[in-house]
């Protein structure tokens, strides 16, 4: 792994945990990152985390929040009380996390009930790979609100 910076970021953690949504889609894409992490030699644990829209059929509206709900509670379950989602460092839910909460901002949503998701993003937004992947510091982002 000499030579590449992503597999010695990997080699330098042992076991990882992938929190990933149960729908077979989610699985099987979070089965995807598990295995290319797996073959740069770390132990990968996969997290599923359950909501009311796993129940559902796809085609139907299940409400406003049913995801956050649901990781704020499997975060306030955790066996650690780690700085990010689920682990040490920012991992795969932490990466979908903070752009989902910016959304959410955009569209009024009230984010006081979830503190855990908050205290995650206050740890990652100035993080320099998370404030690098800001839709206002890309090259073609138009201006104006992101």
């Amino acid at each position: 792994m000499s030579g590449d910076p992503a597999g010695a970021a990997v080699a330098a953690v042992p076991h990882l945990r992938l929190g990933t949504r149960g729908s077979a889609l989610a699985l099987a894409q979070a089965g995807t990152i598990a295995e290319a992490l797996r073959a740069r030699g770390a132990t990968v644990e996969m997290v599923t985390i359950r909501t009311a829209g796993d129940n559902r059929a796809p085609n139907s509206i299940w409400g406003e929040g049913a995801f956050v709900t649901a990781l704020e509670a499997a975060l306030a379950h955790r066996p650690e009380p780690w700085p990010f989602a689920f682990g040490e460092i920012p991992g795969w839910a932490d990466l979908h996390l903070i752009p989902q909460l910016r959304n959410a901002r955009r569209f009024g949503c009230d984010l006081q009930p979830y503190a855990r998701l908050l205290a995650v993003e206050a740890r990652c937004i100035d993080l320099p790979a998370f404030r690098d992947a800001r839709p206002e510091n890309q090259p073609d982002y138009p201006g104006g609100e992101a």
